[in-house]
């Protein structure tokens, strides 16, 4: 097994998630699980954060370019309706898939929410740096989403 690939495995239980867009922020994170967690700074290797059309947010899909990385964090020691939140806020754009990330240049496993639909998605990656936090957090879907995630 490639690191990082994204693969269709069994997904057990999830206990740790790499987060790579919105819910790599505190503030996105808290409102979603209702508590604030600390997260370790992770790699994906072999797949790509590409920017969704029209929205605020990013979307990670398989790369065959083995050299793109996708940066992220690794959230830990999740418990079973910390995930359940996680699953409701995601919706049906995304696929929870087990991968392996790069943390402290360790592999180890985690969860990942793949976007499902490639074709909705911008040819450019998506920067966090450029993240519009303020913005997405008063739009109806993120309210909405949050709501719906508790």
């Amino acid at each position: 097994v490639s690191v990082g690939l994204i693969e269709k495995r069994v997904v057990a239980k999830m206990s740790c998630a790499f987060c790579y867009g919105s819910l790599m922020f505190d503030e996105v994170m808290r409102a979603v699980i209702g508590r604030t967690c600390i997260g370790k700074q992770a790699i994906l290797r072999g797949a790509r954060r590409q920017a969704v059309k029209g929205e605020l947010y990013p979307g990670v899909v398989r790369s065959s370019d083995p050299s793109h990385v996708v940066n992220g964090v690794v959230f830990e020691n999740l418990g079973a309706k910390e995930v359940e939140a996680l699953d409701e806020f995601e919706g049906s754009e995304y696929t929870r898939e087990s991968v392996d990330v790069e943390v402290d240049g360790k592999v180890q496993p985690a969860n990942l929410y793949v976007w499902k639909d490639p074709t909705t998605l911008e040819d450019r990656d998506w920067d966090p740096n450029n993240f519009k936090l303020e913005e997405f957090m008063q739009t109806d879907e993120f309210i909405q989403r949050s709501k719906d995630a508790k």
